[in-house]
């Protein structure tokens, strides 16, 4: 997603952990499941921290010596202000807990699972189907930038 980097890389990380985990834990009965959850409702909104851009001393070339923050702040905030929309207006944190219980009693659990609203849902097999220009345009499109 659009300025959300340090979200999607942590949350690309918690996957590769989780597939090679399974190869390890696999020959002794375990199994894992990649919970993927799309908006919900919690306090996540309220708990955002936004970075205020950085900025040093006036360069000698007379700009203002701002490293960034003012061309992407606009789309940014944006950007951020319909993710907020979405997540407020999001699923039910209780249907993660239903989707976790049934992963948690299954004999086969699947490797991934995903959560959430049948648009968001819909995005992960979008992703896969389109043409990486084409889904691309539609994400950000869905974000205003």
């Amino acid at each position: 997603m659009p300025f959300q980097a340090f979200y999607s890389a942590s949350k690309f990380a918690i996957e590769g952990w989780g597939e090679a985990l399974a190869y390890e834990v696999g020959p002794f009965g375990i199994k894992v499941t990649l919970v993927q959850p799309g908006n919900f409702r919690t306090d996540f909104t309220e708990n955002r921290r936004t970075v205020k851009p950085r900025t040093t001393a006036k360069d000698p070339s007379g700009g203002t010596g701002q490293e960034g923050g003012d061309a992407y702040s606009g789309a940014a905030s944006k950007a951020v202000g319909i993710m907020e929309r979405d997540e407020q207006n999001g699923a039910s944190p209780e249907s993660v807990a239903k989707v976790v219980r049934k992963v948690l009693e299954s004999s086969r659990p699947p490797r991934r699972v995903s959560v959430g609203k049948a648009s968001e849902r819909a995005g992960l097999i979008a992703k896969k189907a389109l043409p990486f220009s084409v889904f691309q345009a539609v994400a950000r499109g869905s974000l205003g930038v």
